[in-house]
């Protein structure tokens, strides 16, 4: 029996699965190849998604520790159990803290937040992981959307600025090789132990969590050698501030921070004032340090403020919204 399912896992690549269960109730999960960015390949991940469902480890009935032992319970106990612990603690809603991670996203996932607040619990704001990076290109573009991934082909050159491709979206590596191939150089810029290599042309280094003055000084060198563009200036808010910021400091200054040389600063810059587009790949990461939502604007900025938003082969990707 073969059907059409999708994956659920916190993955921008939202994959199309097929799903086989033969006679002799194997399961086998493939990409579906008339999906037009799945494409019939998955990651290892998902190809191996069903073992944990027939992992003879998983825990399938409701267990209760008495003292170093678990001891199964049924479903009616168990939740009794669960019952009479909120009931007593939610006429305070301070004491009950409900806390959303997001290791997968199906649906059903999302009914602890319909509970949880229909008990009146207390809840998080904000986040620890991708918010700060969403919220800083809502602030800078007005959405989260960007172009169609597949754009990066019409680049001239990518800039890879904390994406780990080795580990994390397999079709956007996939299209990063293919844009090599077609001879589109890639430049990574990351603290490094990441498997970049092998989709990189060059490589720099920096400290964790710079990345905002590594841009900064990008664009304290670009206003020493070039103008900005008017059409672009005429499309920025604050420019006037934001410009008085990123001369306030030499670019050797803002390069220290970064523990890199002031000659890389050069280097980086070449790839945004050079003939043609460049698309720059935001990594979901660089936002999770103290000001990671800066990090993420800064960038944006660099790539706004030299031309490369809002055209073909261009543009920024904080992870994967498309129109």
């Amino acid at each position: 029996m073969e059907t059409l399912s999708a994956c659920t896992m916190d993955c921008p690549d939202t994959c199309s699965l097929v799903v086989t269960v033969g006679n002799d109730g194997m399961v086998r999960i493939r990409g579906n190849p008339d999906h037009p960015f799945t494409r019939g390949f998955i990651c290892k991940k998902g190809i191996g998604f069903h073992k944990r469902l027939s992992s003879p480890e998983r825990v399938i009935r409701p267990l209760r520790r008495r003292g170093d032992r678990w001891e199964p319970i049924s479903w009616e106990a168990a939740l009794d159990l669960c019952a009479s612990a909120l009931q007593k603690y939610r006429s305070e809603p301070s004491s009950i803290l409900h806390f959303h991670g997001e290791g997968a996203k199906g649906v059903l996932k999302q009914s602890g937040k319909l509970f949880f607040a229909a008990l009146g619990a207390t809840r998080t704001r904000g986040s620890l992981c991708d918010a700060a990076g969403y919220i800083a290109c809502v602030q800078d573009f007005g959405s989260r959307f960007n172009h169609d991934i597949q754009d990066i082909l019409n680049s001239s050159r990518i800039v890879n600025w904390g994406k780990d491709l080795s580990r994390g979206s397999v079709h956007t590596a996939a299209l990063v090789q293919q844009a090599r191939r077609q001879g589109i150089r890639v430049l990574t810029i990351s603290p490094g132990g990441d498997g970049n290599r092998d989709y990189s042309d060059t490589t720099i280094r920096i400290r964790p969590g710079t990345d905002r003055h590594l841009a900064a000084g990008v664009l304290r060198l670009f206003l020493e050698t070039a103008s900005v563009n008017e059409e672009v200036v005429e499309r920025l808010v604050g420019w006037e501030v934001f410009s008085n910021l990123i001369l306030s400091r030499s670019p050797r200054q803002w390069a220290s921070v970064c523990e890199i040389p002031p000659e890389k600063l050069h280097e980086i810059l070449s790839w945004y004032t050079v003939r043609g587009p460049t698309a720059t790949l935001v990594g979901a990461g660089l936002q999770r340090y103290s000001r990671g939502g800066e990090n993420v604007r800064f960038i944006n900025a660099l790539a706004m403020i030299t031309g490369h938003v809002g055209r073909a082969g261009g543009g920024v990707y904080f992870h994967l919204h498309s129109l």
